[in-house]
This record gives structure tokens, sequence and C-alpha cells, in this order.
């Protein structure tokens, strides 16, 4: 019902219930903090109606208007001693944004690059032994009043929330990438970025169901995406070089999940990939005598798909 009023408001009152409106969305934005009682689904259905309702607002307002509403909400949610719901609202709110404005919101998000790269890094169990939502086992409480489990572990909301954090970050990336101007991301962006995404490749905390969504759902298109909008072509053999050393894990789960990026990165690379040939073929030649039959399998696939990208065959290189 406000989503309708707010579509239908007149350029002069937008103009002049902005604010109030905007203060208004800042507290019903608090509603997961305020609700920690709720089940997840309930509070998400919540949320995306606000989330729907302030994309009406968000249409009307210029650019110059809209941007210290973003910075604001982006402090809102980050800034220390937040509760730590906020970040996943907020980054919930940035997928929708992010869909909705398609290229314009590159206007918008440079400034969060970092805090992307930070808040996944928080979230991936082989870079920290204690993830973003997870209470130590001697705490009482985290920020947000959540009870630790009784043995210092990720309890089933916190995991969720990793999960779904990681999801949205990923996804808001991938729709900036998607829609922004070609070769939008400058090497200092991507020097930014690239570590926190590659090293999605070995965030195996949830089983192997949810690393295929990470990995298949989330990961493949933001990376491949991410490879699309860099300037400089010539950052592409550090991308590639930091994705095939993940092929060399000691988890066949997680090469398994690097091949899985490789070959979408190569689909996306093209014939301009051929120039990183000679550093790629030593890595598939291991992984075609791997121990597991399902990375040789995939490693296969990823020569198949190079060969139908560059119109010539392998073999010769093996």
């Amino acid at each position: 019902m406000l989503g309708d009023s707010i579509q239908a408001m007149s350029r002069e009152d937008t103009a002049a219930f902005t604010q109030p409106l905007v203060n208004f969305f800042t507290v019903a934005f608090g509603y997961r903090v305020d609700h920690k009682e709720m089940a997840y689904d309930q509070v998400a259905r919540v949320e995306d109606c606000v989330i729907a309702a302030f994309l009406e607002l968000v249409v009307k307002l210029s650019e110059s208007t809209f941007r210290p509403v973003f910075v604001k909400l982006f402090d809102w949610a980050s800034h220390e001693g937040s509760p730590k719901d906020r970040i996943l609202t907020f980054y919930r709110l940035t997928n929708s944004v992010a869909e909705r404005l398609k290229g314009l919101v590159v206007l918008f998000v440079g400034h969060i690059f970092g805090n992307c790269g930070d808040m996944v890094d928080a979230n991936n169990c082989s870079k920290t032994d204690s993830l973003y939502f997870e209470v130590p086992s001697n705490s009482g409480s985290d920020t947000d009043g959540e009870e630790p489990s009784s043995e210092g572990v990720l309890s089933d909301a916190s995991s969720l929330k990793s999960t779904l954090l990681v999801y949205s970050i990923l996804d808001s990336l991938h729709k900036t990438f998607l829609h922004a101007p070609e070769r939008f991301i400058n090497k200092e962006t991507f020097l930014v970025l690239l570590q926190p995404l590659i090293d999605q490749i070995e965030n195996d905390f949830g089983g192997a169901e949810a690393y295929d969504e990470l990995i298949s759902g989330h990961l493949v298109p933001c990376v491949a995406q991410f490879a699309v909008a860099v300037i400089d072509r010539s950052l592409w053999k550090h991308l590639n070089y930091q994705v095939l050393l993940k092929t060399r894990h000691a988890s066949a789960r997680i090469r398994l999940g690097a091949l899985r990026v490789m070959k979408q990165l190569y689909v996306k690379m093209g014939e301009e990939f051929v120039s990183l040939l000679p550093e790629t073929i030593p890595f598939l030649s291991e992984l075609m005598e791997d121990e597991s039959q399902e990375v040789e399998r995939e490693c296969q696939v990823v020569i198949k798909t190079l060969e139908e990208t560059l119109g010539e065959s392998l073999q010769p290189y093996f």
C-alpha cells in the first residue's frame, strides 16, 4: 500500500516528503533486529515488502538526492557498534536496488566495494576461525542478543545469516558488473575484490549442497562478470592464476568448484584467453589425472569448452 502511494506521488510531493520517508524506512529496515525471535522466512517477507516500497521512492529520486540516502543507509548498517543483522538487510536492499536501477547503480556503489570484500572474508570459513554472526563459546551473547551454541559453533540461524549475506553480496556485485559500462573495474577496485571473491572457492562450511549453490548459483556468475568488467585485460592473468591455484586444494570438492569457476571465466574471456593458455595447461594436465573421477570429468568439460571457444584442439598441448 505504501509503495502504491509513493508511486502515485507527484514530483512536488516526493520532494517534500523525501526526508520523512527516508526516516521511516530507516526505522522499518530495523525490523530484522527488532524481531530476532521470529523465523527467518517471516522476517524476510516483511523485509521484502519494506524493500519493495522503498524502491518506489528510489526510482523517483535524482542521483544527487539518492546518493546521500544510500551512504546514510550504508553507515547505519556498517558503523562500529551497529547490530550485525543490519548488514544483511543492507545487502539484501542493495541487491534489489541493483536489480531495479541496472546501469545507474554504478553511480552509488563504488564506496562499498571494500566492505563487500571484508564481509565475504568475514563469512569465509577458510579465512577466519569465527564467522561474522558466530558467537564464541565463552560469550553470553552477541550484539544482537543471539545465544551461542553449547559447543561454540555456528547455530542454524547464524549459519543461515552468513550464507545469505554472502549470497546477497555476490549477487549485488554480479548485477553491478553486469549492468556497468564496459571495462568499469579499475586496477584499484580489482585488487580490493579479487582475493575475497576467489577465496570464496574455499568457503565450504555448509556441506555439499550449500557449497554447490554458492559456487554455481552465485560465485560463478559474479566472478565471470567481474572479469568482463575489468578495464585492463592484463589483469586477467592474475585472476586466472588465483583460480588455478585453487585447483591444487586438498579437497576434491574445492578443486571441482575451481574448475566450475574456470569454465565460465573462459567462456566470458573468449578468444582473448589464448594468451593465458601456457600457464593454464600444466594445471589442466594435473587435473586430468586427479584422484577424483568427478574432478577428472569436469576437467574434460573445461578442456572441451576451451576448444570450442578457441576453435582448435588442445590435445597437442598435453
